[in-house]
């Protein structure tokens, strides 16, 4: 997962953490790549500071109506370290990527409860290079939160609980409508000090006068080009050092106590030297990301910076021994480490050297896992999407990603070639398939076929296995993980994926990930799993994957999770997120594959070092090695048993989803949007639905006039995609024309930018796009009502319309085919 924080092959990030969390989200992954628009000045140059980009003066401070700055100890007077070195950090916003990055204001130092202030002001606190990139102003934003700038700086949080409360709000001397009642947790499940407010364009703001779109670029609402902001806070209930089970239950955490299980599973006494893959991936057991760490990405931070501040970029704590130890004892004998290199190789300059502190680093971790008696994979992780360098119609570019990739894995193979059996490489995360024509991360990219596309997996996995074997050392015969298309179960089980030749034997996995669907395991929070449908999709998919251990591969299950989502800075478990894990522990264990939780410490916590409920605790613990093996015969047996009967006694449909037979022509709108999932894809499935959409589909029986509709019982803001589907349309009524005569929302009619076009993707379903923005070509049996396809786009929907929305409604025709 890349930070998206958000999207699977988005990143979560952000997972990140906010995906990203992806969706590191990112946080979520997240991770999250959020685009917008910023204020540009590159004709201008240098802005002064005290001009507007057309020449006009800036609003002057108001300093009368700003709280008095709080007093503060100097940082180098302290005789303590239990102190916060606290700034207000203004996260901007850019759709260009030209300025994508924090901005700090002036901290002060908090050894104790009570009121402070924290101000930002753009005339001194902006750098030279926001100044230079355009920025002047607190406008086109993410977010603005109270960030500890120690760890920022790479130091341990020395902080574990923590309440806010908000005083006041005050930009330009306007105080501003704060919405915040109660104390809440300034302590994220990071372990750190981090509001994550009282500004946020993605979680929503703690003041009314702050209006984000659905890119998640915000702006104060009747201020022009505001300069100054303070906020004044109280802070309580502070503990100092690492909380106890007491502290953290009145803090509300949900976790078990930490300590109540020890993993004794050794493994660095047994010689891997005569072990097939297959056998192998049975004493990995379950395994686990330490995500949004090793991997967090920031080029601007630069070559020489150090690596705690990349560590800690992302949101996470530094790394300990004692975290991963807790890994171990919450039942995970293998540990996947995420890894961008290129943080600090000066790659864009032709000086592929990785710097010395970052492999020390990352070896140090490693170090931590074997300690603990976990199997270690390390990779490189998205890294900033170079990837597609692979991809580039330019012959010299392309030539260049080899020569790089080469160079990277052949100083990570010499620094670790005296490693065991238990260190594994993993040639790539999700960036062999598509990833390598994304012309978004690399111009020159996007060119290549599908065909194309697998032939170039195929060549870099077997460039990967080739390099590793000649590098030295125990690299001859180490087991090494190769990437899956897309990482995507069925494009990996496709015959135009092969896996690489090797010249030792039975050395090989294969790594995949699993997030289906997208919808649930995504941060989206009222999504649903748990019918017989769900059941039977995933089951199915994972059975596929015997194609490669009948082989005589071994798998990994690379990435998988329910990720949680996130409310007032913290992470909430989904409903029934402990049934789709056991069922993937479950599959698992009976085809013997290697799960590897998706975790950037809101599944399992690093401050506690257990799992985020008790119910989770015993889960992972009940499926170590240790626990499996002393099962004994019966275990597998047992294991089918349960996944049978959970599958049998799953509903048949959710209580407010109509049951429709399979080959009826139902007309439906096809939705992902800021209120979530509605039947997205070719297949009519009312099933796939976000609690809180109601939808009202209709069976289309012939030619005439038809009326769909979506209610959004908490409004909807924002759009991913739309479309209206007719199922089995290309079947029943070849040929036929789906004519739109209006689209209303809440009751109005809006106007379409363009005419649509009616298409299929797979022969089966007839569809109209209404925002698909990832269409860039009329497909070749596209047709539309006048005729004339130069009508047509792919997006005649504004997007920006779907604000506050609370229902969607749309007339269409079906004209057949004379």
């Amino acid at each position: 997962m890349k930070k998206k924080i958000l999207s699977k092959t988005l990143a979560v990030l952000f997972a990140g953490a906010l995906l990203l969390s992806g969706c590191t989200n990112t946080g979520s992954d997240n991770s999250q790549n959020s685009d917008a628009g910023s204020v540009s000045n590159a004709d201008a140059g240098p802005v002064s500071g005290t001009e507007n980009p057309d020449g006009s003066a800036l609003p002057e401070n108001d300093s009368s109506s700003q709280p008095a700055q709080s007093e503060s100890v100097k940082e180098d007077e302290l005789d303590t370290e239990n102190y916060l070195k606290v700034a207000l950090n203004v996260y901007y916003n850019d759709s260009d990527s030209n300025y994508f990055t924090n901005e700090a204001g002036e901290p002060i130092i908090i050894t104790d409860e009570g009121q402070y202030t924290l101000t930002f002001d753009c005339k001194k606190d902006l750098s030279a290079e926001a100044t230079s990139s355009g920025v002047i102003s607190l406008t086109n934003l993410t977010a603005i939160y109270l960030l500890d700038m120690g760890v920022a700086e790479g130091k341990q949080s020395p902080i574990s609980k923590c309440n806010i409360m908000y005083d006041s709000v005050v930009v330009d001397g306007n105080e501003l409508t704060i919405t915040q009642t109660e104390p809440k947790s300034a302590i994220k499940s990071s372990g750190v000090f981090d509001t994550n407010d009282p500004i946020n364009s993605w979680d929503g703001s703690q003041v009314k006068e702050f209006a984000a779109d659905d890119n998640h670029v915000g702006n104060f609402t009747g201020l022009d080009r505001p300069q100054v902001i303070s906020v004044t806070f109280t802070l309580s209930d502070i503990v100092w050092g690492e909380a106890s089970s007491e502290e953290l239950a009145t803090a509300g955490d949900n976790s078990a106590d930490a300590g109540s299980y020890t993993n004794t599973a050794v493994f660095s006494d047994i010689d891997f030297t005569d072990v097939d893959a297959l056998t192998f991936t049975k004493y990995m057991g379950n395994g686990i990301n330490l995500g949004n760490t090793m991997e967090a990405y920031d080029r601007a931070l630069g070559t020489n910076a150090s690596v705690s501040t990349y560590e800690t970029k992302w949101g996470q704590p530094v790394t300990t021994a004692e975290m991963i130890r807790g890994m171990k004892d919450c039942g995970f004998d293998s540990l996947r480490v995420p890894v961008a290199w290129t943080n600090m190789m000066d790659w864009e300059n032709g000086d592929y050297t990785i710097n010395e502190a970052y492999l020390d680093r990352v070896e140090e971790i490693v170090n931590y896992a074997l300690d603990a008696e976990m199997f270690v994979i390390i990779n490189d992780h998205w890294d900033g999407g170079w990837w597609a360098k692979f991809g580039s119609s330019n012959e010299t570019s392309a030539a260049e990603a080899f020569e790089m990739y080469d160079a990277m894995w052949s100083q990570i193979a010499d620094r670790f070639k005296d490693y065991g059996d238990m260190l594994i490489f993993e040639a790539a995360n999700e960036e062999l398939g598509d990833g390598l024509n994304d012309n978004s991360d690399w111009p020159d990219s996007g060119k290549l076929t599908m065909d194309q596309r697998y032939s170039l997996t195929n060549e870099i996995n077997q460039y990967f296995v080739d390099l590793i074997r000649k590098s030295g050392g125990n690299n001859d015969d180490r087991f090494l993980l190769v990437a899956g298309y897309n990482t995507d179960f069925t494009m990996t089980c496709d015959k135009r994926f092969e896996m690489p030749t090797d010249s030792a034997k039975n050395k090989l996995l294969l790594s995949v990930h699993y997030y289906t669907p997208w919808n649930y395991c995504g941060s989206e929070k009222n999504a649903r799993w748990g019918i017989k449908k769900d059941y039977k999709e995933m089951n199915g998919l994972f059975a596929k994957l015997t194609k490669f251990t009948d082989a005589g591969y071994g798998i990994i299950i690379g990435e998988y999770a329910a990720l949680p989502y996130w409310e007032n800075g913290k992470p909430n478990l989904k409903d029934n997120t402990l049934e789709f894990t056991k069922n993937v522990l479950d599959n698992c264990d009976i085809y013997g594959y290697v799960p590897m939780l998706w975790s950037c410490n809101d599944l399992y916590l690093k401050g506690t070092k257990t799992m985020a409920s008790p119910e989770l605790n015993a889960l992972f613990t009940s499926r170590c090695y240790a626990e499996e093996t002393a099962a004994g015969d019966g275990y597998l047996t047992s294991v089918k048993e349960s996944m049978d009967k959970a599958a049998k006694d799953a509903l048949d449909i959710w209580d407010d989803v109509k049951v429709v037979e399979d080959g009826t022509p139902m007309a439906w709108i096809m939705w992902n949007g800021g209120a979530g999932t509605y039947s997205v894809g070719d297949t009519y499935n009312p099933a796939d639905n976000t609690m809180g959409i109601k939808a009202t589909d209709v069976e289309v029986t012939g030619a005439g006039d038809y009326t769909v509709s979506l209610d959004f019982e908490g409004g909807n803001t924002g759009l991913t995609f739309a479309a209206l589907g007719l199922a089995y349309g290309e079947t029943l009524y070849p040929g036929c024309i789906i004519n739109i005569k209006e689209i209303l929302l809440d009751g109005e009619k809006v106007t379409l930018s363009s005419l649509p076009y009616t298409s299929s993707d797979d022969g089966v379903c007839t569809r109209v796009n209404l925002y698909n923005e990832w269409v860039k070509d009329i497909p070749e049996d596209a047709r539309n009502i006048a005729g004339n396809l130069k009508m047509s786009t792919p997006t005649p929907l504004d997007k920006t319309l779907l604000t506050d929305v609370k229902n969607i409604t749309i007339n269409f025709e079906l004209v057949l085919k004379n």
